[in-house]
């Protein structure tokens, strides 16, 4: 009886750590949260749908890209820059002047967070970085 309980929880750990390997290789868990852009911009009830749509193609199209199964990286890399300037372009239709500048700062703080969590996933030894200096 002990012997097939420590089987069966031998059995689940390893399934479970198999799946958060996969998570974090896919990026998964290291996804900060979706911003709320109505809250952190006080949009208007107009402002919030349009920017809604906005992100919603903007996540579609991106997500489109990363799907495509491409190799070519630099390639993949470039139409994602493409879809985010027309991505901000269409944003600044939206917001005003202020609103504008705290879109633009929180971005830049979101990815700001992503490069540091990227970098801190293989050890700051990226491909073309000075990686550690010792």
């Amino acid at each position: 009886m002990t012997r097939s309980l420590a089987i069966k929880s031998l059995l689940f750990m390893l399934c479970l750590s198999i799946g958060f390997s996969q998570n974090m290789q896919r990026g998964g868990a290291m996804q900060p949260p979706p911003i709320n852009w109505e809250k952190e911009l006080d949009l208007s009830k107009e402002q919030a749908k349009q920017m809604q749509i906005i992100q919603d193609n903007f996540r579609s199209e991106f997500m489109d890209i990363r799907n495509s199964g491409g190799n070519n990286r630099m390639a993949m890399r470039e139409i994602a820059m493409e879809i985010m300037e027309k991505r901000d372009a269409a944003v600044k239709g939206v917001l005003s002047k202020k609103q504008l500048k705290k879109f633009e700062k929180k971005l830049k703080s979101q990815r700001n967070s992503q490069m540091r969590q990227r970098g801190s996933r293989d050890g700051g030894n990226r491909r073309g970085g000075r990686g550690r200096r010792g």
